[in-house]
């Protein structure tokens, strides 16, 4: 049992499902959720489940300081037949440590996935695993935003040793292997007050699918520069005041299958509010059997943007369809592509380079424009 004052610990089987999943609120000053197996699904809707505190520390529920869930604590808010994903909320206004499992998937016959956000104000150690995909609707979203964020390389290890802890969860980290375990179907929002770091990954590989992955921070984001993200068809966004990225890989390829599938690129979108725009090679390619689509790619940069190749193509064997490039300062800056790849034989790509700044037009460095075959 608790025995310091404000503690809400628990465990074992918390049910509120239903034909239409209940509320299940655990709240506090310090929340621990120990072995726990919490329902709040329906056969319609979802429900809700709030540990912790509401939305982003919003709402009328009191907040904890610091939460933690365990690895062996599973959370459902799903819809089981007809009706859309719930929402699950785990918040502190300090720390919180997430090891558990949440599913907020949308019916199986009708619906859409649910919302779920896991965050502390100040820490946040997450190594959990979440579902918000629905298999007859549009996917939901997992949105993490403490303050400062690093991503790491590998699992983690988070030394949880049975007992609920409520000391500082440590600077917040999530690790790749989370983020690779998470649906292809389920948005992924990761937003930063301060700042987003990815430490040395090598290639952090998403599963492909529908859902969409945005890494929004208020300061810098910062990659290794030889380092990849894949994202196969998935749109891809990153914003923040200045962003120093490796390569991002959205393109899809339907010639392994033996169905007929198009292969439809993913869109990526990079936005900087005050500094520069780096990265390494962009490929928002689609190829298939079928008519394919290259994404677009739009860089919105406050100052300098310099990359190393844009692929933004559409092959298939009944032609295909290229993606929109679109490269715009809006500051004193310059445009330097090192190599850029279009579908231009198809005349589906375009390229649009427009400076608004101290200067009327941006340098534009094309040491490479090769149109695709």
């Amino acid at each position: 049992m608790p025995t310091t004052a404000g503690t809400t610990l628990v465990s074992g089987t918390v049910s509120t499902a239903g034909q239409t999943g209940g509320t299940v609120q655990l709240l506090g000053n310090q929340v621990g959720v120990v072995n726990a197996s919490i329902n709040a699904s329906g056969v319609g809707n979802g429900g809700t489940v709030l540990i912790g505190g509401d939305y982003q520390g919003k709402g009328t529920v009191p907040n904890a300081l610091k939460t933690s869930v365990d690895s062996a604590s599973v959370i459902n808010a799903n819809s089981l037949q007809n009706g859309n994903g719930g929402r699950v909320i785990v918040w502190a206004d300090k720390n919180t440590q997430f090891l558990g499992t949440i599913n907020a998937r949308g019916g199986a016959q009708s619906g859409n996935g649910g919302l779920v956000e896991v965050s502390g104000k100040q820490n946040l150690n997450y190594q959990g695993s979440v579902d918000a995909s629905a298999p007859k609707g549009n996917p939901g979203s997992l949105l993490l935003d403490p303050a400062d964020i690093t991503i790491a390389a590998g699992t983690g290890s988070s030394g949880f040793t049975g007992q609920v802890l409520f000391a500082d969860a440590g600077p917040t980290t999530i690790f790749q292997s989370e983020l690779e375990s998470l649906s292809g179907d389920t948005n992924v929002r990761i937003q930063a007050t301060n700042s987003i770091t990815f430490n040395t990954l090598g290639t952090l590989n998403f599963e492909g699918g529908t859902g969409t992955i945005s890494f929004e921070a208020g300061g810098a984001i910062t990659m290794n520069p030889t380092d990849t993200i894949l994202a196969s068809g998935r749109a891809v966004t990153f914003t923040g005041g200045s962003l120093s990225l490796g390569n991002i890989d959205t393109s899809s390829n339907g010639f392994f299958s033996e169905a007929i599938i198009p292969g439809i690129g993913g869109n990526i979108n990079l936005t900087s509010t005050s500094g520069s725009v780096s990265a390494g090679a962009l490929n928002s390619s689609g190829r298939g059997s079928g008519v394919p689509t290259g994404g677009n790619v739009t860089i919105n940069s406050a100052r300098d943007i310099t990359l190393n190749s844009i692929v933004a193509e559409g092959t298939g064997y009944s032609g295909g369809t290229g993606g929109n490039v679109s490269l715009t300062t809006t500051g004193a800056g310059a445009i330097r592509l090192l190599s850029t790849f279009l579908d231009a034989a198809e005349q589906d790509a375009s390229i649009s380079t427009i400076g608004t700044g101290m200067v009327p037009v941006p340098v534009v460095q094309f040491l490479s424009l090769t149109a695709a075959e």
